[in-house]
């Protein structure tokens, strides 16, 4: 008969709330690495998709035989189309 002590092993609560508490740490350090980088996607899409507007009115301008262009203003951009010597806003 053995009349010792019994060793059990496994992880003591606070092993286990350490642990846990540096997962919490990782994620939010992550997710603000994350976060941070945003603006910078932001404006590669629109980048992407002004490109591909780009190539669009190319596109269209070797199909039409005609010049188009893009026009900024405080309203947003508008598309034209060379038409009889004047610019002329087209719809899209």
């Amino acid at each position: 008969m053995h009349t010792g002590k019994q060793h059990i092993s496994g992880f003591t609560l606070l092993e286990i709330l350490l642990v846990v508490v540096i997962i919490g740490i990782m994620t939010v350090v992550g997710t603000n690495i994350i976060n941070s980088q945003s603006p910078e996607r932001a404006i590669m899409e629109t980048a992407a998709k002004f490109e591909a507007e780009l190539k669009y009115l190319c596109d269209l301008s070797v199909l039409e035989n005609r010049a188009h262009g893009i026009e900024w203003s405080e309203y947003g951009r508008h598309w034209l189309t060379y038409q009889s010597g004047d610019w002329v806003h087209k719809k899209h």
